[in-house]
């Protein structure tokens, strides 16, 4: 959310007439004399560090409908971001990490949905988590390199391993290249 920031304003003015309305004080936005919503407020909702979701403002606007519906003005002191617990900070290039992520998909014969769910993640969290390490993908590796591990290894599998990749997922590149 944070690469258009100038969504937020039209996303925040959404969740809070929605908000509003199930508060039973759907006018609140229109009154143009007096606004509702203070200058400050929307200021404040722009300058957030959001974190890239949009759950987490429709959070907020919905604690100040609920918060100030009856309220003359709508002010942002009132208003706290929604607590979570912080997540801890990782660094994806760690030897620890990268050993682990490693052992993972070497341990599935490089296959992402079981060395995700060994780690605890989703299949996205790994694919971005090997992106980090600079781990090979099937479809990123050229005819050279697959044909140098098909002479060196005896079977597809074998080659599959010693590239880094799944089996499957060589397979289909071959069948991509005409290397069949």
């Amino acid at each position: 959310m944070t690469e258009r920031p100038e969504d937020i304003a039209v996303q925040a003015v959404h969740f809070l007439r929605a908000a509003l309305k199930l508060a039973g004080r759907p006018d609140r936005l229109d009154d143009t004399e007096t606004p509702w919503l203070r200058r400050g407020t929307m200021e404040a909702l722009l300058d957030a560090p959001w974190t890239g979701n949009t759950r987490e403002l429709r959070a907020v606007c919905e604690q100040l409908a609920v918060r100030h519906h009856a309220d003359a003005r709508c002010g942002f002191p009132g208003v706290t971001r929604p607590r979570t617990e912080p997540k801890p900070v990782r660094d994806v290039t760690t030897p620890a990490e990268s050993l682990s992520v490693e052992e993972a998909l070497r341990a599935s014969a490089y296959r992402l949905p079981p060395a995700a769910e060994q780690l605890g993640w989703s299949r996205n969290k790994l694919r971005r988590e090997m992106v980090g390490l600079g781990l090979p993908r099937a479809g990123d590796l050229d005819a050279a390199a697959i044909q140098v591990a098909l002479d060196v290894h005896p079977t597809v599998g074998a080659a599959a391993m010693a590239l880094r990749v799944s089996e499957r997922g060589l397979r289909l590149r071959m069948r991509e290249l005409d290397l069949v």
